[in-house]
This record gives structure tokens, C-alpha cells and sequence, in this order.
């Protein structure tokens, strides 16, 4: 069993520095090294870890300043004597949900109404049909986004958490990120990611889907951007808020050299892994602490909402720091499953929607694929971001300001309210 452990506060930050925005970042993340040792060092004092002791201790704890946390192996480090220690926050790993496969039966459709005689009067001529849209894309999502020609997210680098990908999936023959697993902890090893060949489980395509909508050469909003992808489910499904850690301090630390303001990190992270169960808002506060910490990196975190439909929203899209995306189908009407509610007084959830129904991808010999779920609208959401980043870099300074520009490209859903946020997402004017 693995502990979570942070200091109550957070860690401090570094004083104000009159360098470039790469150079602050750089300066950042060591000082957060030093403190994250520091924090280490006081909990050994207080444990009185000395000699092997704490050798062996030293071997079983895993140190994230990107995310300023400690993994901590409970054999050497017991979770009774954290607990005592009213400065710090521990959490014991869990089990973290899987992507649902398994989306809602829709309602029964409501009965026709009955045709009306035929009438022999004359019938006025159908109407014109619309004009074409000013770019045309063969893949109706990328339509109803209004994704504009140009832009492919140049040197923005987005952060994927999934299940992983498999190379020869249709339409992702050039996709080439940046690859990491997560490994289960040995006798001698605390595990974490590791650089692996790119896969994903037997009979799984969920992550290889969410890949193609994001980068597929065809029908991928971003096809353009830099790419981290990290895999923390196994063909067992299972996964812990430790693996996600694991994630997100891999996808905030790791060198990437997409933009000279971005020297390591991520300007946007998504993720369709849920960290709870539907509904439950995920109340020790653990992986929400990490997400705040990505937004502490002016990192946008992007999830899916659920498919659980009213008030069964889930975790990480339900926290406030998050920017959760619901569904919508082709008529732009809330898609049955897609899940909605308020996880907190102050606000409700999903953020916006984006095409989550019916979704269109190549099957690789001349047909198409398809798919469903908000799982698969999040990516749409997160390449649309990429976009936004791409024309308006300025938002690199505040992902606050980056939230909000996302959302304010939007237009109404058929049936606006609580389940569709601010709107449909949509690229108008970008």
C-alpha cells in the first residue's frame, strides 16, 4: 500500500524573478525540488529515521515537486505516525474507476405522429438548401466545431492520460509522441512511468480513440500539436490515484521544446480516466489537490464529464480548477448520457459540450468508424484548446484567462441549461 503525503500549505513559492516566462519555469521547478527535500528531511527527523532505517525508507519514497507530493511505501513509512504529524495531509491509494465502456440504453423514442392525408393542393417548393460551410471537413464533428483551416496546434504540447495507444490504429500513422507506462512498484523499485513502447490493452481501443480525435492525420482537431501520452490502466482495468499522480508530475516535469516558453510540461493535459465513482465528489481531496497543482503551471486540465446523465458527474471533471466537457449529438441536443449536475454549490458541470454521439473516425480501407461518450468529446475539446493556444499564445500567462477563452468559444445548444455549460463548443471567429 501507497501513501499520498503533501505539506498542509502546499509548498512555498520562489520569489519573483525578472527572467523570460521559460526561465521562471526552470527556476521554479528547482526550488520546488530543494522544498520537496526539505519537507522529506523534517518527516525523517520526526520519525527518527537514521542509519538503514532510513536507507530503506529513502528507497521507498518517491519525490513529485511538479505536483509537490511524496509517494511514500507504507512498510517503511507507517501511516499511523504521517497521521500524528498535524502539518501534513497523507492519503491512503485507492482503486481509481476505469473509463466506462458501457454507455446508458437511450430512452425509447416517442411514437410518431400519425401522417396527414395527401392533399392535392399544389405544395410550395422546397427551400434552398444552406451554403456549404467556409471550410468542409469530411467528419461532421469537426464541422459542428467549425474547426478553421490553418491551424493544427503548432507548438502547443498537450498531455493525454489514458489507457495508452496503439501505433497502427487507422489514421494514426504519424502520430509520434512522447511515450510513458505505468509500472507496477517491485521489492526494490518504487515503479512509475517509464519510457515503453507505445500500446494498449487486447481488445481495448478507448485511448487509441481518444488519440485519432485528437491527432489522427484525418480527422484529429490538433493534428499538429506535441504529444505526452501517459497509460496508467492495464488490461485488468485497475488504476489508483497514485497512478495518476504518477501521470500528471511525468506530464508536468517532462522536457519538451515545443514553444521557448514551455521548456518541459504541458500547456493543456486531458484525461478520460475517472478518479471516483459517479456522484461522489471525492471528499479526502487528494486528486484534487494534484489538479490544482497543474493549474499552479498555468497547465489547462481538461476530463470528461461521465456518462452517467443527472447529477452522476465524476471526478477529476468536477472539480473547479478542471474544465469538464459533456456530449451532445448531432441535432446539438445534450446526448442522453451525458452527465450533469452541481458537484458544489458555487458551480454547476460539464463547463461546455462538444460532439460526443455518433462520432466519425476511418476505419483505415475507404469506411468509416464510430463511437460515443463523453469520453471521446473531451479530446475534441482539448484539441480545439490547442487551437485557441495556437492563434492566441498569450494565454501561456494565465490559465485562468486560457479557461475562459475556451469557454467564450461557444454556441448555444438546442436545449441550453445545466447540462450544456456555456455551449457547444465552436471555433467561429478564431
Amino acid at each position: 500500500m501507497f501513501l499520498i503525503v503533501r505539506p498542509v500549505k502546499g509548498l512555498p513559492e520562489p520569489p519573483p524573478q525578472a527572467t523570460s516566462r521559460g526561465e521562471q519555469l526552470q527556476m521554479r521547478l528547482q526550488f520546488r525540488r530543494a522544498e520537496l527535500d526539505r519537507f522529506w528531511q523534517r518527516i525523517a527527523q520526526e520519525l527518527q529515521l537514521d542509519g538503514d532505517r532510513l536507507q530503506r525508507a529513502e528507497r521507498r519514497v518517491e519525490k513529485m515537486p511538479g505536483l509537490g507530493m511524496l509517494i511514500v511505501d507504507e512498510d517503511a513509512v507507517p501511516y499511523e505516525s504521517l497521521r500524528k504529524m498535524d502539518w501534513l495531509r497523507v492519503w491512503r491509494e485507492r482503486r481509481v474507476p476505469t473509463p466506462s465502456f458501457t454507455i446508458p440504453e437511450p430512452p425509447a423514442p416517442e411514437s410518431e405522429p400519425e401522417p396527414e392525408p395527401e392533399s392535392a393542393a399544389p405544395q410550395p417548393p422546397a427551400p434552398p438548401p444552406p451554403p456549404p460551410p467556409s471550410v468542409w471537413w469530411p467528419f461532421w464533428q469537426l464541422n459542428m466545431i467549425k474547426k478553421p483551416a490553418g491551424l493544427t496546434g503548432s507548438q502547443v504540447t498537450i498531455g493525454v492520460i489514458d489507457f495508452g495507444y496503439t501505433p497502427s490504429y487507422p489514421d494514426l500513422g504519424a502520430f509520434a509522441p512522447s511515450y510513458a507506462a505505468y509500472v507496477d512498484p517491485t521489492s526494490t523499485t518504487m515503479g512509475g512511468m517509464i519510457a515503453a513502447a507505445p500500446s494498449e490493452p487486447p481488445g481495448i481501443n478507448h485511448g487509441s480513440i481518444v488519440c485519432t480525435l485528437l491527432a489522427g492525420g484525418t480527422c484529429g482537431v490538433a493534428p499538429g500539436a506535441t504529444y505526452r501520452v501517459a497509460s496508467i490502466v492495464s488490461s485488468s482495468y485497475s488504476g489508483t490515484q497514485v497512478k495518476m499522480a504518477s501521470a500528471l508530475e511525468w506530464l508536468l516535469t517532462h522536457p519538451n521544446g515545443a514553444h521557448i516558453d514551455r521548456p518541459f510540461g504541458c500547456d493543456i493535459v486531458t484525461t478520460s480516466v475517472f478518479t471516483n465513482y459517479y456522484g461522489i465528489y471525492d471528499v479526502p481531496g487528494d486528486v484534487e489537490a494534484m489538479f490544482v497543482e497543474v493549474e499552479g503551471w498555468n497547465t489547462l486540465a481538461i476530463a470528461a464529464v461521465g456518462n452517467g446523465g443527472a447529477n452522476n458527474w465524476q471526478a477529476p471533471g468536477c472539480y473547479e480548477t478542471v474544465l469538464a466537457v459533456g456530449s451532445v449529438e448531432k441535432n446539438r441536443k445534450l446526448a442522453y448520457f451525458s452527465a450533469y449536475g452541481s458537484p458544489d454549490p458555487k458551480f454547476d458541470k460539464p463547463d461546455l459540450v462538444a460532439p460526443g454521439r455518433a462520432l466519425e473516425w476511418p476505419d483505415g480501407v475507404g469506411g468509416v468508424l464510430t463511437g460515443e461518450g463523453t469520453s471521446f468529446s473531451a479530446p475534441i475539446v482539448a484539441g480545439a484548446a490547442a487551437l485557441i493556444l495556437e492563434r492566441q499564445p498569450v494565454h501561456r500567462t494565465s490559465v485562468v484567462k486560457f479557461r475562459s477563452a475556451v469557454t467564450s468559444f461557444t454556441k448555444p445548444a438546442k436545449n441550453p441549461g445545466i447540462g450544456t455549460g456555456r455551449g457547444i463548443c465552436n471555433l467561429t471567429g478564431l
